[in-house]
């Protein structure tokens, strides 16, 4: 049995040194001459759609190899740059993200709703909800502005709210 084995510390780098080692053994008269004839009988049997089973594949060999393996060194083809993706600004701990998309207008008295409702399946949220509106700076849902409203109720959700 063959086994043959590439690792690399990337996908780029270990799809390079497949390639490198193709063309490795595609330059030894040995092994390419072989497999080409094998790769032209099968594209023939291919092309005629022959209805016989086709012939596996099996190294081609008019005598046993005795000699010592050869040790081919790889060296990738090219030299790849490693990838990294972009990075991905996070919003700081404690501030309303910025939607990307126009979320769907909530109104005040959804937002109002969804408060008492909180307040009344768990009670001690009543504390959470107040320091939720000294963040915003206001005493009550009532007072909030209306560009207020959509990040209000993003950050009421946050506390376990359905809105």
């Amino acid at each position: 049995m063959i086994e043959i084995k590439v690792t690399g510390s990337t996908p780029a780098e270990a799809l390079s040194l497949m390639r490198a080692f193709g063309l490795q053994l595609a330059g030894l008269d040995d092994i390419s001459a072989p497999a080409n004839q094998l790769m032209l009988k099968g594209s023939e049997i291919t092309s005629e759609k022959a209805q016989e089973t086709p012939m596996p594949f099996a190294p081609v060999m008019s005598e046993p190899n005795t000699e010592a393996p050869k040790i081919i060194p790889l060296t990738p083809a090219a030299p790849t740059a490693p990838v990294t993706p972009p990075a991905i600004p996070s919003a700081p701990v404690g501030t309303a993200a910025v939607p990307l998309a126009p979320a769907p207008a909530i109104s005040l008295e959804q937002v109002a709703k969804a408060g008492a409702d909180l307040i009344s399946g768990n009670p001690a949220k009543m504390q959470e909800l107040v320091a939720l509106l000294q963040r915003f700076g206001v005493p009550a849902v009532q007072a909030l502005k209306p560009d207020q409203i959509g990040a209000f109720a993003t950050e009421l959700r946050g506390l376990g709210a359905q809105i």
